[in-house]
C-alpha cells in the first residue's frame, strides 16, 4: 500500500501530541509580538531582565542550537540505536541548516546590534560574539527545534516531548536575550526546523523500507 502522507502526518502529530501541542501554543502566542508590537520591543523587554544567572543560563544553553550538539546526538544514535536514525538526524540538521542559510542571504536583514545602534541601551553578555547581519531566520532556533522534535519522535516516552519542546524554546529565547535575533527570526527558524524534520522523517524513516544494509538497522557498537 502507498504511503498516505496526510494520514501519516496526522498520525505523527498524534503520537507526538505533547511536543506539538506546546509548539502550536508557541506559534499562536508568537504572533502577538510579531503583529502587534514594534520590532524589537519584546527583545528589549526580555533583555531588560538581565542578571548574572540569566546571563550564564542563556550563554550556554544557546549552544544546544549549534551544529556540534546536533552532530554529537547523531553520532550517539549511530553507535547506540541504528544507522537509519543517524541518517534521519544528519538529514534534519543539513536540510534545516541549508534552508536557514539560504533565506538569511536572501532576506539580508540587520541583527539587533545594527538595528538599534546607539538609540537604546543594550545589555551584552560577556564572552558572546555579537553579529550584525543575516538576522532572519535564526539558524540556532531551526537546529534546536529540528533536534528536539527528532528526539521527541524517536523517544518511546512521549511525555518527554514537553521537556524537549521547552529546551528548544529556551534555545530560541536565548537568541533574543543575547541580542542575536528578533522574535520573527526565531519564529521562522522554528518552523524551518520542524517542517524539514518532518520531511526527513518521511523520506528516511517511513519511505525507506530497504533493510538489506545491516548497518542501517543496528547500532554500530553491536555490529560484528
Amino acid at each position: 500500500m502507498g504511503l498516505n502522507i496526510t494520514e501519516e502526518i496526522k498520525k505523527l502529530i498524534r503520537e507526538n501530541s505533547y511536543f506539538f501541542t506546546f509548539y502550536l501554543a508557541f506559534l499562536i502566542a508568537g504572533l502577538y509580538p510579531i503583529l502587534f508590537m514594534k520590532k524589537g520591543d519584546f527583545l528589549l523587554w526580555l533583555n531588560s531582565f538581565h542578571n548574572p544567572t540569566l546571563d550564564f543560563f542563556f550563554k550556554y544553553i544557546t549552544y544546544l542550537g549549534d551544529g556540534i550538539s546536533y552532530i554529537v546526538i547523531a553520532l550517539l544514535l549511530l553507535f547506540f540505536i541504528n544507522g537509519r536514525y543517524f541518517l534521519f538526524a544528519i538529514a534534519g540538521y543539513a536540510t534545516s541548516g541549508i534552508a536557514a542559510q539560504i533565506i538569511k542571504r536572501i532576506a539580508d536583514t540587520p541583527r539587533p546590534k545594527l538595528f538599534f545602534g546607539e538609540s537604546v541601551p543594550l545589555h551584552f553578555v560577556e564572552g558572546v560574539s555579537i553579529f550584525s547581519y543575516n538576522s532572519l531566520p535564526s539558524g540556532h532556533s531551526a537546529s534546536a527545534f529540528s533536534l528536539f522534535l527528532l528526539l521527541s519522535i524517536i523517544t518511546q516516552n512521549k511525555k518527554l516531548g514537553i521537556f524537549y519542546f521547552f529546551i528548544a524554546l529556551m534555545v530560541a529565547l536565548s537568541r533574543l536575550y543575547l541580542l542575536q535575533h528578533f522574535v520573527i527570526d526565531i519564529y521562522i527558524g522554528s518552523i524551518i526546523g520542524v517542517v524539514f524534520t518532518i520531511i526527513c522523517y518521511f523520506l528516511i524513516i517511513k519511505l525507506d523500507h530497504n533493510h538489506s544494509k545491516k548497518w542501517l538497522n543496528q547500532p554500530v557498537i553491536k555490529q560484528k
